[in-house]
């Protein structure tokens, strides 16, 4: 299975622990799982800083723009 979980930061209290916790689990079970975050502030595989640039695609502005208000 492929996995694309977003999320504001892959660590720290509450909901960024349960996600980053998720993630781990997805990648340690087999599955192709990627984790996408506002700032990036661990070493985890899989994860990534999403960039945030002027003059950003329809869906890039959508997407981080879901992640502010999460």
């Amino acid at each position: 299975m492929r996995i694309l979980q977003l999320n504001t930061y892959d660590g720290g209290g509450g909901a960024e622990a349960v996600a980053a916790r998720l993630h781990a689990a997805y990648r340690s079970a087999g599955n192709a799982a990627w984790f996408g975050v506002k700032r990036k502030r661990g070493t985890a595989e899989g994860v990534f800083a999403i960039p945030r640039t002027r003059g950003a695609g329809i869906w890039e502005r959508s997407l981080l723009g879901l992640a502010d208000r999460l």
